[in-house]
């Protein structure tokens, strides 16, 4: 995954991972700091099933945030491993201690949505094979520069579509 010059930006890094297998989908990093997609991608999925472990339950509990120095690791899921033909994900970001917790939540499950939205034949029909999502990683880019223009410093309702981007001519063309 390389990397991009903006290191003051919304997100670090992101990753959208099959919530199942924890093998990386796309992954797009803002940061001078080069991540392993699949050594990543990996840890981020045993943290949630130790974290699991560690519930002694029979439910499944999903990890919601990691804090540490002045950055916060933020999961978000979308979609259900019981629904028949449904591939559920996994977003998780890399942002900034500092960022609002809600924003991040609401953004990660906007993009998670869209990608679902954007990509569900593909989702569907799933064995492994990421090539086709790796346009989506242009979109992640154009999402970030959005926020960082619009809302990086700003405070943002609870009902504040994130969607706006996806939405715009600029954004269709380039999926």
């Amino acid at each position: 995954m390389g990397s991009s010059n903006s290191i003051n930006s919304f997100f670090q890094a992101i990753f959208i991972l099959d919530a199942e297998s924890g093998n990386s989908l796309v992954a797009k990093s803002y940061s001078k700091k080069d991540y392993d997609d699949d050594l990543v991608s990996g840890m981020f999925k045993a943290l949630e099933s130790f974290v699991n472990h560690l519930a002694y339950t029979s439910n499944y509990e999903h990890l919601h945030e990691i804090s540490f120095g002045e950055s916060r690791i933020v999961y978000e899921r979308l979609g259900n491993s019981l629904v028949l033909g449904s591939t559920p994900l996994l977003g998780v970001a890399i942002v900034k201690d500092s960022t609002n917790p809600t924003k991040i939540h609401m953004v990660l499950n906007n993009i998670l949505e869209k990608f679902s939205e954007d990509y569900s034949q593909y989702l569907l029909h799933f064995r492994g094979n990421t090539k086709p999502f790796q346009s989506f990683s242009r979109s992640l880019v154009d999402l970030n520069q959005y926020l960082d223009s619009h809302f990086i410093n700003s405070s943002i309702g609870s009902r504040t579509n994130y969607t706006k981007p996806f939405n715009s001519p600029h954004f269709s063309q380039n999926l």
